[in-house]
């Protein structure tokens, strides 16, 4: 009996130290990308736009230490209740899932604003698409409060049925995240496409990237791998889908991956604008090299155009500039 109970209080610890190790690790990396963003943030000067993003930074990471701390204690007290036979967790592990509810969910919530505002500021001309990214936060914002609501209930309930039933409930939190971060990745891969398509015509084939056109790409990139997190979500959910283990694993990254993905959308938009307002200047330094572009000439009056102009060519920068603006100048 006694070889049992050593061997169940071994998993149960191997457990504990393997769920915290991994919650540690991808907390590390949130820490570093986190004060990455606001060092940048800070560097760039004052305005609405970076004081709001601060702003999240600072308070998605108060969430996401409180989530660690939280969980970290609750570990604790299963390891202490598993050397102390006549302690009973019970009442503390209650009081700190309601931490770890508050605190993730918080981010949660976060992490689709600022996934709906990248994709908001890329298109202040459609009505229609700002209409639809109102309704995904709507519809994120109620699935976050019915989750929460779900499982408080089921960590202060004693009845497995009905810890049952509101498992399957639980499914429209993560389901309506996929939807938002789908729309929103899905804009802004329409985004991508009007870029490259525009380039095209305008400018012809080109065989480089410009700096625009790799941050938009970055930022599709990231956001099919975010949508991937939470297809995984939700098939985690299903009963028998994932070992005991696992769900904890897996419960103790999704936080820290909600709270990596926004920061680095953070980074990669404050770090365009950095790069952008660098080739400004150069380009400025280079203008008086560069011939004017022949359709402009034609624009002028004859006077203008019989003097010998050495202007940088207007049209081949429109596109690029209009970018720029909608990426860099009015969101960081």
């Amino acid at each position: 009996m006694s070889d049992v109970i050593d061997n169940s209080l071994v998993t149960q610890l191997q457990e504990n130290i393997i769920t915290c190790s991994i919650g540690g690790i991808f907390f590390g990396i949130y820490v570093v990308l986190a004060i990455v963003a606001a060092y940048i943030l800070l560097q760039q000067g004052q305005s609405l736009a970076r004081s709001v993003l601060f702003v999240l930074n600072v308070v998605i990471f108060i969430g996401q230490t409180g989530n660690l701390v939280a969980i970290i204690v609750s570990e604790l007290k299963i390891m202490q209740s598993l050397g102390e036979i006549l302690y009973d967790p019970t009442q503390a592990l209650e009081h700190w899932e309601v931490a770890i509810v508050v605190f993730s969910r918080m981010n949660y919530l976060i992490s689709d604003a600022i996934v709906i505002w990248r994709a908001w500021v890329l298109y202040d001309d459609r009505l229609y698409l700002r209409i639809l990214l109102i309704l995904c936060g709507l519809g994120s914002t109620i699935g976050v409060a019915l989750d929460s609501a779900f499982v408080l209930k089921q960590a202060f309930s004693n009845g497995t049925g009905e810890a049952t039933a509101l498992t399957k409930i639980r499914v429209l939190m993560p389901v309506m995240l996929l939807i938002t971060n789908i729309i929103a990745t899905a804009i802004i891969a329409l985004k991508v496409w009007e870029y490259r398509r525009s380039i095209k015509i305008n400018l012809g084939k080109q065989t480089r990237k410009t700096s625009v056109e790799r941050v938009l790409v970055l930022l599709l990139e990231s956001g099919v791998v975010y949508c991937v997190c939470w297809i995984v979500s939700i098939i985690a959910l299903t009963p028998g889908t994932l070992s005991f283990i696992g769900e904890n694993v897996f419960a103790t990254m999704l936080p820290n991956l909600t709270a990596i993905y926004p920061t680095l959308i953070i980074i990669f938009v404050a770090a365009r604008r950095s790069y952008s307002e660098l080739s400004i200047n150069v380009s400025q330094t280079l203008q008086f090299a560069i011939p004017t572009s022949p359709y402009i000439v034609s624009q002028t009056s004859e006077p203008e155009a019989r003097r010998p102009s050495f202007v940088a060519p207007k049209a081949a920068g429109i596109l690029q500039v209009e970018l720029e603006r909608h990426v860099s100048d009015e969101s960081v």
